[in-house]
């Protein structure tokens, strides 16, 4: 009897997941546009630096991207950063590939990656590595760079090679995947 009632639960919560998934991406009237790799990579690699080859990967040939605006709606909505981080369980990589995951599962943007690399305090010095989130947005007709941390969704346009955020580390991507 309780097989039967944990199995009734899990379709009846699944079935509620994929109902608010369809209700949620309605309600954002998402119109993407389309842009080749190539044409964010070109973009992307010079402006933080990763112009080395195996320091981005693309497993995508076409993303869809929408303007900054957008993404500031998808990220209030989600809740992951209100999950709790956990040392080697659920930690900072966890919450990157989470974010990017949910935003092409429901809302079809594959425009967010993944990036590894160090962070450093506001005396310049290594605190250590970390992984954030690196999303491409169109701005006015232009590809621009977000680096944006998952974990409190303190955001920064990037301008260069290092990004501050706001809560004072400064973020230096080593590699990045978009997929």
């Amino acid at each position: 009897m309780a097989q039967n009632v944990n199995n009734i639960a899990r379709k009846f919560g699944m079935a509620l997941v994929n109902a608010g998934t369809k209700m949620v991406r309605s309600a954002y009237n998402l119109k993407p546009k389309t842009y080749m790799s190539m044409q964010i990579a070109e973009k992307l690699k010079p402006l933080v630096g990763l112009t080395a080859p195996g320091t981005t990967s693309w497993a995508d040939g076409k993303y869809s991207v929408v303007p900054w605006e957008t993404w500031e709606w998808i990220k209030d909505l989600d809740l992951i950063d209100k999950l709790v981080w956990e040392s080697e369980v659920h930690d900072c990589d966890n919450f990157a590939f989470h974010f990017n995951a949910r935003a092409s599962a429901f809302y079809r943007l594959n425009s967010c990656g993944v990036a590894f690399g160090s962070i450093f305090n506001d005396k310049g010095e290594r605190i250590g590595g970390h992984a954030f989130n690196i999303i491409t947005v169109e701005n006015n007709g232009e590809l621009e760079f977000i680096l944006y941390e998952p974990m409190n969704d303190n955001w920064a346009k990037i301008r260069g090679r290092r990004t501050r955020l706001a809560h004072g580390w400064t973020y230096e991507p080593n590699w990045i995947m978009f997929f």
